[in-house]
């Protein structure tokens, strides 16, 4: 298998994967760090097209996982 070169973007939001899994919702803020200056507005769209390109490149997956206490 063949580790293809990540953006800075691409690579912040995997690491991201890895530490918190639930977080979609913090990938503009993730970003906020590389892109300090940029709008919200920006940071959400820039979080998306990152998102989708690593599922393109089946660089991760989504699972779903129910907490042995949820009811």
């Amino acid at each position: 298998m063949t580790v293809p070169d990540l953006s800075a973007s691409q690579h912040i939001l995997l690491w991201q994967a890895v530490e918190d899994y639930g977080g979609l919702w913090e990938s503009p803020w993730e970003l906020s760090a590389l892109y300090p200056f940029a709008s919200e507005e920006s940071l959400v769209l820039e979080a998306a097209n990152v998102i989708s390109e690593l599922l393109t490149m089946d660089s991760f997956s989504f699972t779903t996982a129910r907490s042995p206490t949820a009811r």
